[in-house]
């Protein structure tokens, strides 16, 4: 997604890894929020993207807060509302 300049951080975001397990969620969304808290939208943004895309789906339900709150922060309200959709897809239990 393109976002301005401003929207990101001058540092890399945590991203999880379902290798190294539940931790390493917690890590991703505590990095996110504080992204988020800063001011910085589109790094959390990739950190949350890069999450759900190297884990296990249910990182998706986890990360769906905060990704929403990322894509409103950003403009993007109407990404926002497509995530809830896609919630039903994403509702396996995490085992990991």
């Amino acid at each position: 997604m393109l976002a301005p300049t401003g929207a990101y951080a001058g540092w890399k975001p945590s991203v999880a890894d379902a290798r190294q397990g539940h931790r390493t969620l917690e890590q991703a969304l505590d990095d996110a929020e504080r992204s988020l808290d800063a001011g910085y939208p589109a790094t959390a943004l990739l950190g949350l993207k890069d999450s759900f895309v190297n884990g296990p789906s249910c990182f998706f339900a986890h990360a769906n807060p905060l990704w929403a709150r990322a894509y409103r922060d950003l403009g993007r309200p109407t990404y926002a509302e497509h995530l809830q959709r896609m919630m039903a897809m994403y509702q396996d239990s995490c085992d990991c």
